[in-house]
């Protein structure tokens, strides 16, 4: 039994003689080393669609022309970094109109205490006034778009002087979107 094992394991690696003579057997060298622990570098592809921890689409309340853009698609941003602004013109316009309007109220006060203008017409132009108000007010707030959060820029609409007009749709109407990636 003992002899069919050691026959087992030398494999045959010799040549087989006529019986009675002796195998001759060929050696094969091996080199061995101390088994270690090492970190493996491994890289995997995976095709997959990523959707952002936090996603905001940045989008004017207002129609008027995009004076600047200060960022690309791909680009980091920091919360608080400017985006992109729109042009001051009808902001401007409105804001003369405004002070115009208060500037009369106040010249048609006098002549309103002494009888030379009706009530009509004081509350006529302080309704004029908070209109302009809210307008004026409506267009500062959509001067400067800044990012609400640390993210990366995903989407750019618009280029610079293209006139923005708010669209019914989020999507089609989006100026630049922001992504947070966790």
């Amino acid at each position: 039994m003992a002899a069919v094992l050691m026959t087992g394991c030398m494999g045959g690696g010799g040549k087989k003689k006529a019986a009675g003579e002796e195998q001759e057997q060929k050696a094969t060298q091996v080199k061995t080393d101390y088994a270690t622990e090492e970190k493996v570098a491994e890289t995997v592809t995976i095709t997959a669609n990523l959707k952002g921890y936090l996603e905001q689409q940045i989008i004017p309340a207002v129609q008027e022309r995009i004076e600047k853009i200060y960022v690309e698609v791909g680009d980091n941003v920091k919360k608080g970094q400017l985006l992109f602004e729109l042009s001051p013109m009808q902001y401007n316009q409105y804001k003369i109109q405004l002070d115009f309007a208060k500037q009369s109220r106040e010249r048609m006060q006098p002549a309103f205490e002494k009888g030379g203008v009706s009530q009509q017409q004081l509350d006529e132009l302080d309704s004029n006034i908070i209109n302009l108000q809210e307008t004026v007010d409506l267009f500062q707030k959509n001067l400067w778009f800044r990012s609400p959060f640390d993210g990366i820029v995903t989407m750019r609409s618009f280029e610079e002087q293209d006139l923005y007009a708010p669209s019914v749709s989020p999507t089609t109407g989006t100026m630049i979107g922001v992504v947070q990636v966790m």
